[in-house]
């Protein structure tokens, strides 16, 4: 059984660290990104809530609750939208960043490969050639 490939696995761990670290800091910046946009949504909605609730109490009739009602969703519609879009963008940005890792990750890999394959098939040579 061969067992030259395993000789290889330091190097490949070597190799695997860089873009780990890479794919790790990617995660940490959109995760931050999203809570940091999270809370302020959250911080924004518990204001509008409480103004909403406010208003609510001195509501004199079914119309003017109503009206409350509409005036809230009207308020608090376009806030959502536009957090859900950013949160969106930022989720793209990151499976770009994400692809862009991984493509350069396996050009590195296949780079690395084709070189020990090379190398490998150079040993094989000079090996038969020492045995005729």
């Amino acid at each position: 059984m061969h067992t030259n490939h395993f000789e290889h696995w330091p190097q490949m761990g070597k190799m695997s660290f860089g873009p780990m670290m890479e794919l790790n800091g990617i995660t940490t910046r959109l995760c931050s990104e999203i809570a940091r946009e999270n809370l302020q949504a959250i911080n924004e909605w518990m204001h509008t809530v409480t103004e909403h609730t406010q208003n609510l109490s001195q509501a004199k009739g079914l119309e003017e609750v109503l009206a409350l009602q509409a005036r809230f969703a009207s308020q608090t519609a376009p806030h959502i939208c536009q957090h859900t879009q950013h949160v969106m963008e930022t989720v793209m940005e990151g499976m770009a960043e994400y692809r862009k890792c991984f493509e350069k990750g396996m050009e590195k890999g296949m780079n690395e490969y084709t070189k020990e394959k090379k190398s490998m098939q150079e040993k094989a040579q000079h090996s038969t050639q020492h045995h005729k």
